[in-house]
């Protein structure tokens, strides 16, 4: 029996070693006149992408591999569509066939496959509903479909071959279809999987994007102002930043300040010419500042912080309280008294703060 099996497998893959076109695979299906090779034969043909696949010349199982990108920029409830859509042609289809079908088990293979279909098309059509196992409607190594009781042997090979040959060649051709049927099936529900995951693997890309630019664009933050805000974000992520179905969490649009010190440069008019600009110590005791989020990049960023200068000047009560305004990140100017003196800070965020690697700073949020 081994020696038999291993002169069948060689008798079938020697030639597709040489022709691995789909015309010449049917060919040598329709002139065997083993069961066995014909099954293998037909599994051969949907491995290649023959019978529903890319290979296929029936014009939906052709088209559909381009349709993936499209499916994938329209949202939810219309690729629902789509794939309710699609299902339904394949129903009909194998109605079709169930029509022209001239043997009685071959018409009821169809009939269950187009009733499933149709079930399968109902289900998606709920909200929030996927089959998510596309494999299920791919026929494997036996020609049997997990999600269908039929057993393509008995039902397109051995009884209709055993009655004559044109009964056989028929039930082949029905064979051949019902199969492109269920590959295509699978094609069309993995189609709603590989849309969902080029999303998500969009989705990735701009929230990685977003936590670099929150680290490296936005205000430079000392080591407790890391952990007030993100003490603050872990309060609030599940409701505000997360998403409900993958739980990728996004970045914050605004960050509080707390006790930042940096360096400025004050401008007093009332001081003699020549020393009316002076650098100055600032400490911005507690403020805020936000943004929106455009994709990856931070939009209106604004913020506010009461502040305390620190100079050293002749006549001039050195410290200074006031409040300090910043934008675009990066630029601050405030105003602060001393005493019955008012002067302009000009920040200029000298400070580096604790950023380093994002990806390492991403960890304590």
């Amino acid at each position: 029996m081994i020696k038999r099996g291993l002169l069948l497998l060689l008798f079938v893959w020697a030639p597709l070693t040489l022709a691995d076109e789909c015309g010449d695979i049917e060919a040598n299906l329709m002139s065997q006149q083993n069961n066995e090779l014909r099954i293998l034969l037909l599994g051969r043909m949907v491995d290649a992408g023959c019978l529903g696949g890319t290979q296929d010349d029936w014009p939906f199982a052709a088209t559909l591999e381009d349709r993936i990108h499209e499916l994938r920029l329209e949202p939810a409830k219309v690729k629902q569509r789509y794939l309710r859509d699609w299902l339904e042609q394949l129903a009909r289809r194998a109605d079709q066939r169930r029509l022209d079908a001239a043997n009685a088990n071959i018409e009821t293979a169809f009939e269950r496959l187009a009733a499933t279909l149709r079930d399968t098309a109902d289900t998606l059509g709920e909200p929030g509903a996927r089959l998510t196992d596309p494999t299920h409607w791919r026929p494997n190594d036996s020609l049997n479909t997990p999600a269908l009781d039929v057993t393509v042997k008995a039902t397109f090979i051995e009884v209709p071959c055993a009655e004559s040959p044109v009964m056989c060649e028929a039930a082949l051709n029905n064979a051949m279809t019902w199969l492109a049927i269920s590959s295509a099936t699978s094609r069309v529900l993995l189609t709603d999987i590989r849309a969902s995951e080029l999303d998500l693997a969009d989705e990735l890309t701009l929230l990685d994007n977003q936590w670099n630019a929150y680290f490296t664009r936005a205000r430079p933050q000392m080591p407790w102002e890391l952990a007030i805000n993100a003490w603050l974000y872990d309060r609030r992520k599940a409701d505000d930043y997360c998403s409900s179905e993958g739980g990728f969490c996004g970045p914050p649009a605004h960050q509080w300040i707390v006790l930042h010190p940096d360096i400025a440069l004050e401008y007093l008019d009332d001081n003699p010419e020549g020393s009316r600009v002076a650098p100055a110590v600032t400490l911005e005791v507690l403020g805020y500042h936000r943004w929106n989020w455009d994709g990856a990049t931070m939009t209106w960023p604004i913020g506010a912080s009461l502040v305390a200068s620190l100079s050293d000047r002749a006549d001039t009560d050195p410290l200074g309280i006031g409040a300090l305004f910043h934008w675009n990140t990066r630029w601050s100017i405030g105003i602060v008294r001393h005493d019955d003196e008012t002067g302009v800070l000009i920040g200029l965020n000298l400070l580096p703060g604790a950023q380093s690697d994002p990806k390492t700073l991403r960890s304590r949020f």
